[in-house]
């Protein structure tokens, strides 16, 4: 597990520093304006396999370059880090009820 681990932490910050790369780019989500800061969404691939990770990056909406990278995993099995994404710790989340996105003004990004 710490393999795993480890694979992902060195993929994203490989992404990170290299300004993610082109084909990774989320050039638009609905209902979501991601002006000055970037969204991509891709997988990592892990050594000795031919399994691949999801991950899902929002860069910061400051200074990328200085702020603190977090790497979010929810409990499982059975609960996608996306959740979380949509509607805790995201840019932008659906509260519960609702049915369209709101500017997260808690967000961790």
């Amino acid at each position: 597990m710490m393999k795993l681990l480890l694979s992902l932490i060195l993929g994203v910050l490989t992404i990170v520093q290299a300004d993610g790369p082109e084909e990774d780019l989320v050039s638009s989500l609905p209902e979501m304006d991601t002006t000055g800061y970037a969204i991509y969404s891709g997988y990592i691939p892990i050594p000795t396999t031919t399994k691949k990770l999801h991950f899902l990056l929002a860069e910061s909406q400051n200074d990328w370059s200085t702020d603190p990278l977090i790497i979010w995993f929810n409990g499982g099995p059975g609960c996608s880090s996306l959740l979380a994404f949509a509607t805790e710790n995201g840019p932008y989340q659906m509260l519960a009820g609702e049915t369209t996105f709101k500017k997260n003004p808690y967000s961790w990004n």
